[in-house]
């Protein structure tokens, strides 16, 4: 690959990558007061919504905390009846987390909110192009964590 064309490329990307994550906290910070979370909390349960239960350690790791500000977020959820704990039936010594139906209802409600205060800019890009988007946009940031 042309090493210049693909300084242009990287450098159009991070300028992207810069307005979408202003103007994507401009949208949390509009929708989620409301809801009474914030944005990690909002990982939290989405991790746990896609991957049914899993452990607080490797929660931290996925979401990119440690585990002890991991726990703190995850001990809110708890108490709000979002998220809730259960040992391994296949290691008692680890505790499985995993969301409740009040977590799901929640999260999508968040995800609504969101549609709902821009919803011609979810509209405008057909469904297909935004899994590819997103297909593209996990390819790099998983090479990036690497």
């Amino acid at each position: 690959m042309n090493n210049e064309i693909h300084e242009v490329d990287i450098e159009e990307l991070f300028h992207v990558i810069q307005i979408l994550s202003r103007q994507f906290n401009v949208l949390l910070r509009h929708c989620l007061p409301c809801h009474n979370i914030n944005s990690v909390e909002c990982s939290i349960l989405y991790e746990l919504k896609k991957n049914a239960s899993m452990s607080l350690n490797d929660l931290a790791e996925l979401i990119g905390l440690d585990a002890s500000t991991a726990s703190r977020y995850v001990q809110k959820l708890v108490e709000g009846g979002l998220v809730e704990r259960k040992t391994d039936p296949n290691d008692r010594r680890v505790t499985l987390l995993s969301v409740t139906e009040k977590g799901r209802n929640l999260s999508a409600a968040v995800i609504q909110s969101m549609h709902d205060y821009l919803p011609e800019t979810f509209d405008r890009v057909s469904k297909e192009r935004l899994v590819a988007l997103c297909e593209e946009l996990l390819i790099i940031a998983r090479k990036l964590k690497e």
